[in-house]
């Protein structure tokens, strides 16, 4: 929403000059004519606990390629 506000501002025409797009398919996004990403949270936070038991369980040295080495 914060883009869409600073477009606005700069005088530039949503989406004639600039292209928005969300994410995670915000509530507004219907009224503001946004185009989203809905993302599935709940599967994905499902599988970050998956791999992160897996590796305190397993005690794996190695990274899964599903989460980067921090």
């Amino acid at each position: 929403m914060g883009v869409i506000s600073a477009a606005a501002e700069a005088d530039l025409r949503i989406p004639e000059d600039l292209s928005v797009i969300g994410i995670d398919d915000h509530y507004l996004s219907e009224v503001l004519k946004l185009s989203t990403v809905r993302q599935d949270v709940l599967t994905q936070g499902s599988a970050a606990a998956t791999i992160l038991l897996h590796e305190l369980l397993e005690g794996s040295e190695e990274v899964s390629p599903h989460c980067p080495q921090t």
